[in-house]
């Protein structure tokens, strides 16, 4: 979703304004892994050549997410667990590129996630997501299911 809020396709980042709209009345915590915000800003890079634009739309972004309920622990880095928990998903998906397969590991390791909200067909669609999912619910890994969804 913060791709999309940041992206120069005007439909792209009006949808996701109205997704981040709705996180920010939302009654939980949401958590955005450092990895996203990097595929964020990578999107400014390249979207917005102009260094005025480009700090334009980095402020926009940063304004949006200080709306959002972001608790502390609401930035997490990669670690060795996540990517190999990535590395066992591609393996399940050979669709699902390197960054989304990192983000749904960061939201499958943590037990207590809910949502994990993407516009990404392929990890919509993912079977290797989902069975991963049960499998660690399962074993006692995660106390919560994890429901993956385009919107709220």
């Amino acid at each position: 979703m913060l791709r999309g809020l940041v992206s120069s396709n005007k439909p792209e980042r009006s949808e996701a304004l109205s997704e981040i709209s709705k996180l920010a009345n939302a009654s939980f915590e949401t958590i955005i892994p450092q990895i996203v915000l990097g595929e964020a800003l990578a999107t400014i890079i390249r979207d917005y050549p102009d260094p005025n634009d480009a700090h334009a739309t980095i402020k926009r972004l940063y304004d949006r997410i200080v709306q959002i309920h972001v608790p502390d622990r609401g930035f997490p880095p990669i670690s060795v667990k996540i990517l190999g928990e990535a590395e066992l998903l591609k393996d399940g998906d050979g669709h699902l590129g390197d960054t989304d397969a990192i983000i749904a590991a960061q939201a499958l390791l943590d037990p207590d996630s809910q949502r994990l909200l993407t516009a990404d067909r392929k990890m919509l669609e993912s079977e290797a997501i989902r069975g991963e999912e049960e499998r660690l619910r399962n074993s006692g890994d995660r106390r919560a299911k994890l429901k993956i969804v385009d919107g709220l």
